[in-house]
């Protein structure tokens, strides 16, 4: 019994021991390290150079700083007495209930997460204290090991037995993100409220203690659409209604306040702090936010990285960037006041603010800057400014630039120059003493600057790495270069032209520039010129010139090159084949009738038939053969008749309407046999008239051969036919009613034909439709669909070789290949399919555009994966970002170490022939076309730049866009495959028109000028690499390609000139491949280039010389019908 007492008190020593022992320790330890000697980090000194300290971004330089993120003046520090009670008691109950029992850690919290963890089998909840989360925002924490943890709660210990529980909350209320570059409770009170901390009521205070943790998403003031904006506010409410509701549980409400608080609306009221945010500033804040940086900070230790210290090494270009700023605003300066009509008064800055103190930094040419006005003699024209200790001078030119601005604004039109009474307003306005905005042109010379409601951006893009941006005249608050969509015009063609290159068309192909009228599922489309165009011209020239009717006819026509097999690649890449839905015929039809409006029924099969009739015969044609556009410009008849009767009498464009809506094969077959009938009636009146004796007696009067001419049948018999003589003197037939140089057959027309040396009568086979089609091809077109209707008889109306001749689902098909390129090349926002896309119908950033310049220019698209260096000396990757862009290049530490590096790696996309293609067509654009004014501003070393872009307009003149290539010079010239995308564009934010009396601003006077002169400010600086002495100043024609001369009026091929010089051709454009034939015409190499899925490279392939011809069924040869078969077999009746 004694041994069995002695046994329990020897385990009772033994458990005592183990439990003692270490309490005892840990006492010592806690004693030691938590409160005799923390380490001088946990010192209020230290605390508050670390609340204090700065996260510089840089330029890619990584020297010189763009800005900092949470300087002093982006704070309003909000001491432990000055806490409103109110948000005490919300960011307790939000965050940390048991703030005030705990000593700095909750096992209790700690549990609960991890049950609530467990049960949703994903992270959902978080056990830490508002002690530890001040400690993480506090003390850099290197990785996520247990030691870096440990020491992390540590220094929760830490604090709590050296400050008290309020003091813990200041510094954490001191420390959290709010936007932009505001930081702390009491920029939030002010941003949000413009309130100070004391005066923000409960549910105010509930808002802000409920946003901490991700400010962005909460934020009503930043969305770039009203509709994110009401997102916002709606998570926002839910978000307040959570801390309410934990404020109810906790006491610190009553049941009565928390209802009436439930239902009342935050009431937002934006305010501003000392300086509000940059737009370059606040796209690096906003991308930290997201993947993959969320991971790298958590894989480094580092929660909250604007207060961590690390340096952010941005891609900008700090010549590129200021030179991109200068070139918008000092535009703007330039045109704003032509819309919105201010006077002198306008260059006053009433505000506080002063030049900021720099008087040891030399002045930066193209800078802007506040200056005040110390000195002006008006009779020399010159104001004498202070910028913060450094003097300027505006001069003559500089008073005289101000002055024809604001004689404009006046007159509501251009101005060579101001007027007298604009100079003296300008000095009236600018008495010594007053602040104005400035420019430095160059030396210690300004330029007065103004800040019109009129605003603009401008992006800079290299190998997708954004090198400038521009986001407005003052660059802040709203960025117009990734957060606006914008209609940018006529740009959108590039996309179109470049997407019918990768499906076979060349520069040099002709397209139909005359009006057309353009069906797509119920809709007729009319494009209308802007300008008096040519009726046919060349795929170059409709780019260089801007042509809106050839543009949307190509695109109505962007798959007639294409056979059976290739068009089944294309549509398949568009996701419209039945394999896209595993051959599920319901889910197919309901994708394309339902999803896609694509009505394919058993009395639509006719048109299919004709539809492909017209493909098969297009395939006997020579590409160069001008008869290919008359079989193209063909209508099959359906629905013409209500189109016609919906064009109002008053219509402007009546008649051209109604002459291309004419032009069908249902109004042939019904007028062609009196056609035929009337040319045999003439054959033999002519034959008669001929072997009368007055004839053979010799040449008749002139009388006489009226009288014979009247004896035989009346001009009216033939009112079915219309004639005219060629060059040569031969007679020409049409049925119908030529266009213009053709006439109604006449009594002159019946004497010349009866005369006996009278040029001879047409056949029947040379017979051509309204002047334009012939006979024998239209012949054709109906023996073809009539054995075509014969096959579709009983066939699926669904079936896909069926719906691969539907005008509808061509045109579908078409659209959606045109949206995939644009994906494939960064394009993210959605394009509507509708005809007038090339036009501009849809809404895109400017970093879009530019992304898709870029990727037609070169056929690539880059993405930015990257390599955390992990504190081991290891490496971790990292996937690439979701932007197509890359503005953050690599994350340093404190002390300059890499802890983070992009690695961008290209992806080819297109066909890089397509591009250089492209890039002739847009060069042709600066050269002849609407961007003549860019055509030598740009300059390096001596020589002139090859500038190339594509202007935009839209409607109304609500938006004026410029996209282009800047090339950069190499050792074998001027490079397409190496150099900058520039984008830009001028416009209202409340989308109203640039109009006002006599100005319209469009897109070479409104977007192109800060375009060229940033391509200038680039090459000023270096940018765009040596050119020797001699170089020639356009870009260099590389293997494979061929420069070929064109015709002066753009139409057509003059010939291959490899050997003939820039100077000597009209005009030039290049191709791929090109030859020449026996016959001496022109062979050009054509091309198909799928879009790629994700992650494949693209690939090219040559077409064959013939398109669009059946696999299995070889076409008939064109040929003239004999007179016994009529061919004219009327296409279903027109409902």
């Amino acid at each position: 019994m004694m041994n069995m007492h002695t046994g329990w008190r020897r385990m009772f020593r033994v458990a005592l021991a183990w439990v003692v022992l270490p309490l005892m320790l840990s006492g010592c330890l806690y004693q030691r390290h938590v409160v005799d000697d923390p380490g001088e980090h946990i010192s209020l000194a230290s605390i508050q150079a670390v609340i204090s300290q700065e996260s510089p971004v840089l330029y890619r330089d990584g020297e010189t700083p763009i800005g900092v993120f949470f300087s002093q003046e982006h704070r309003i520090y909000v001491n432990a007495d000055e806490l409103p009670e109110a948000w005490v008691q919300a960011i307790v109950a939000a965050e940390d209930q048991r703030f005030f029992d705990h000593p700095g850690f909750d096992w209790r919290g700690i549990t609960r997460a991890m049950i609530q963890n467990i049960k949703a089998g994903r992270v959902v909840a978080g056990g830490s204290t508002l002690t530890q989360q001040t400690a993480k925002n506090l003390f850099y924490r290197p990785d996520r090991s247990f030691r870096s943890k440990w020491e992390e709660l540590v220094n929760a210990l830490r604090l709590e037995a050296h400050y008290d529980k309020r003091t813990i909350l200041e510094f954490y209320a001191n420390q959290f993100h709010v936007s932009a570059n505001g930081r702390g409770l009491g920029i939030a009170a002010r941003y949000f409220f413009d309130k100070t901390p004391e005066n923000l009521t409960v549910l105010e205070c509930a808002f802000i203690a409920g946003l901490v943790k991700a400010p962005a998403k909460y934020n009503p003031f930043v969305g770039a659409s009203e509709e994110q904006r009401l997102e916002a506010r709606g998570r926002a409410k839910t978000r307040v209604g959570y801390v309410l509701d934990r404020m109810l549980d906790m006491g610190s409400i009553d049941a009565a306040t928390h209802a009436e608080l439930r239902e009342q609306d935050i009431p937002f009221k934006r305010g501003t702090f000392r300086y509000d945010s940059s737009v370059l500033l606040d796209e690096v804040a906003n991308r930290l936010e997201q993947a993959p940086f969320p991971e790298v900070f958590a894989a480094l230790g580092i929660d909250n990285p604007s207060t961590a210290g690390v340096q952010v090494v941005t891609s900008l270009d700090v010549n590129a960037q200021l030179e991109a700023t200068y070139s918008v605003w000092h535009h703007l300066t330039e045109i704003g006041p032509l819309l919105e009509g201010v006077g002198a008064e306008a260059l006053v800055v009433s505000s506080n603010a002063a030049p900021p103190v720099t008087p040891d930094e030399p002045l930066t040419e193209h800078s802007f800057s506040l200056a005040r006005v110390t000195g002006s003699d008006a009779n020399r024209r010159t104001l004498s400014l202070d910028l913060g200790g450094r003097a300027c001078t505006v001069d003559r030119s500089g008073i005289d630039r101000m002055a024809k601005v604001l004689a404009g604004a006046r007159t509501k039109r251009r101005r060579r120059a101001g007027d007298k009474k604009d100079v003296s307003a300008i000095f009236a306005a600018l008495p010594p003493g007053t602040l104005t905005w400035v420019s430095v042109r160059e030396g210690a010379t300004c330029d007065l600057e103004l800040r019109p409601k009129l605003q603009g951006g401008l992006v800079v893009l290299e190998e997708s790495s954004i090198r400038a941006m521009v986001g407005g005249n003052n660059n802040r608050n709203f960025n117009r270069v990734v957060d606006a969509r914008r209609q940018l015009g006529s740009t959108w063609k590039i996309l179109v032209y470049a997407t019918a290159m990768h499906l076979g068309w060349t520069p040099t192909d002709l397209l139909d520039n005359r009006t057309g009228a353009f069906y797509f599922e119920g809709t007729w489309y009319y494009p209308r010129p802007d300008h008096n165009p040519q009726p046919f011209v060349s795929l170059d020239q409709a780019g260089t010139m801007s042509e809106n009717i050839a543009s949307i006819w190509l695109l109505h026509h962007l798959l007639d090159h294409t056979d059976a097999e290739t068009f089944r690649a294309v549509a398949h890449n568009a996701g419209l084949t039945p394999e896209a839905v595993e051959d599920d015929r319901d889910v197919w039809i309901r994708r394309v009738r339902d999803e896609y409006g694509v009505l394919s029924t058993a009395g639509v099969l006719d048109r299919v038939a004709f539809n492909a009739a017209k493909l098969e015969v297009l395939s006997e044609l020579a590409w160069d053969d001008p008869l290919r556009l008359e079989v193209q410009a063909l209508h099959h008849g359906y629905g013409t008749a209500r189109a016609a009767s919906e064009i109002g009498a008053g219509d402007s464009r009546r008649a051209v309407k109604m002459r291309a809506l004419e032009f069908n094969a249902q109004r042939f077959a019904e007028l062609a046999p009196a056609c035929a009938e009337q040319v045999r009636a003439l054959t033999r009146f002519v034959a008669d008239a001929r072997v009368r004796p007055s004839a053979a007696a010799g040449a008749p009067a002139v009388g006489d051969e009226l009288d014979s001419v009247a004896l035989g049948p009346s001009p009216d018999s033939f009112s079915a036919l219309s004639y005219r003589f060629s060059t040569e003197g031969r007679a020409e037939l049409a049925c119908g009613m030529g266009e213009e140089g053709w006439a109604p057959v006449d009594a002159i027309l019946l004497e010349r034909l009866s005369a006996v040396d009278a040029p001879r009568i047409p056949n029947l086979d040379e017979l051509v439709l309204d002047g334009r089609l012939p006979y024998r091809l239209f012949a054709s077109i109906q023996r073809t669909r009539q054995r075509r209707t014969a096959v579709l008889e009983g066939q699926d109306p669904y079936d896909f070789e069926v719906l691969r001749h539907h005008p509808d689902f061509r045109t579908l098909v078409a659209l959606r290949h045109l949206a995939m390129r644009a994906a494939a090349y960064g394009v993210r926002s959605d394009l509507p399919p509708v005809m007038s896309l090339p036009l501009g119908a849809a809404e895109i950033s400017l970093e879009e555009a530019a992304l898709m310049i870029q990727g037609i220019a070169t056929g690539q698209q880059w993405s930015f994966p990257g390599a955390v260096e992990m504190p081991d000396g290891g490496r971790q990757r990292t996937p690439p970002s979701d932007h197509g862009t890359l503005l953050v290049e690599e994350i340093r530490d404190r002390d300059g170490n890499v802890l983070w590096k992009a690695a961008p790696r290209p992806r080819l996309v297109g066909d890089p022939t397509v591009g250089r293609m492209t890039g002739a067509i847009l060069r042709n654009v600066v050269r002849w076309g609407t961007g003549r004014r860019a055509l030598s501003v740009a300059r390096t070393d001596g020589q002139t730049v090859p500038l190339t872009g594509k202007t935009g307009t839209t409607n109304s003149f609500r938006n004026a866009a410029f996209c282009g290539f800047v090339p950069r010079s190499g050792v074998e010239g001027w490079s397409w495959a190496d150099g900058y995308t520039l984008a830009s564009y001028v416009g209202f934010d409340d989308n109203k028109p640039m109009s006002r009396g006599g100005v319209r601003i469009a897109g070479s006077s409104g977007a192109l000028p800060g375009w060229m002169h940033t391509a200038a400010g680039l090459g000023s600086h270096g940018l765009l690499g040596k050119a020797e002495p001699g170089q020639s100043a356009e870009l260099r024609v590389e293997g494979g390609f061929s420069r070929v001369a064109l015709r002066a009026d753009g139409t057509g091929i003059w010939e291959p000139v490899e050997s003939i010089s820039v100077e000597d051709a009209d005009r030039f454009t290049v191709v791929w491949g090109a030859g020449v034939l026996a016959d001496g015409t022109l062979d050009v190499a054509r091309r198909l280039t799928l879009v790629p899925e994700d992650g494949v490279e693209a690939v090219s392939r040559p077409l064959p010389v013939r398109m669009g011809a059946e696999q299995d069924d070889a076409p008939e040869p064109i040929d003239t019908p004999d007179e016994d078969i009529d061919p004219f077999i009327a296409p279903e009746e027109n409902p």
